[in-house]
């Protein structure tokens, strides 16, 4: 129940939109717990929910205070996915902060890992906020030559990011990318990952890195979870109760 109420909280708070009260409430108090190495799941999106509904607030200061040292412990744990998504709302903060150097620092920094290992949906998950920011970092990649890999990249990034914001988003586009997505919906109807490959045109192999994608961006283990978190997620439809 916790972890889904933080995976609620980062999806309203990653739309712009503020989060009630009592759900800021009950995220502080499972923060100052005592949670266990192992409680990822729940810390990360509950601490980037906390960060974003501050910053929506305009209060960059308290946005710092909630995300901690995350992005440290989650780089020294090899939680490199988790560690990129708490850096990008760092770039929010100094932004918002009027540290518009500072967020272009930070900005290309995160770059070459990004390029390297092919992460993008962090970056589109937060929407035209980011706009600005990698717009400058174009502007500098060009200035000082970073190298086409760079420029190109952060040029598909605002490409993509209009065109998102032009045809609006759901929950879908903030948690899960496209492939995530249709391999999650397949996985719904009972399908085996053969059968998933066979019905996307992947390698089993493919679907198996997808769905371990979704299991933790879900935080949980198996199927039958995955099926029930997405569906309280409303990332794909509950079954219909006649039938």
């Amino acid at each position: 129940a916790a972890i889904l109420r933080a995976l609620r909280a980062y999806l309203v708070a990653k739309r712009g939109e503020p989060l009630p009260a009592p759900t800021v409430a009950a995220l502080a108090q499972s923060l100052s717990a005592a949670l266990a190495p192992s409680d990822w799941r729940e810390e990360v999106p509950a601490r980037l929910a906390l960060a974003l509904d501050r910053l929506r607030a305009g209060d960059p200061v308290a946005a710092r205070e909630a995300l901690g040292d995350l992005d440290v412990r989650a780089a020294a744990a090899g939680r490199h996915a988790h560690a990129l998504e708490v850096r990008l709302v760092r770039v929010l903060i100094a932004e918002a902060a009027g540290e518009a150097d500072a967020a272009v620092d930070q900005l290309l920094a995160l770059l070459p890992g990004s390029i390297a290992e092919g992460q993008r949906r962090a970056y589109l998950d937060l929407g035209p906020r980011l706009v600005p920011p990698l717009q400058r970092a174009l502007r500098r990649a060009r200035d000082v030559s970073l190298g086409s890999l760079t420029t190109q990249f952060v040029a598909d990034l605002l490409d993509d990011l209009r065109r998102e914001d032009a045809r609006g988003g759901d929950g879908t586009a903030m948690l899960l990318s496209r492939r995530e997505h249709e391999v999650l919906v397949e996985l719904a109807r009972g399908l085996s990952n053969k059968e998933i490959a066979r019905v996307l045109d992947l390698t089993e192999n493919t679907v198996k890195f997808h769905l371990k994608s979704v299991y933790g961006k879900l935080g949980v283990d198996r199927r039958s979870q995955a099926i029930s978190v997405a569906q309280a997620l409303r990332l794909i439809p509950s079954p219909h109760p006649n039938g």
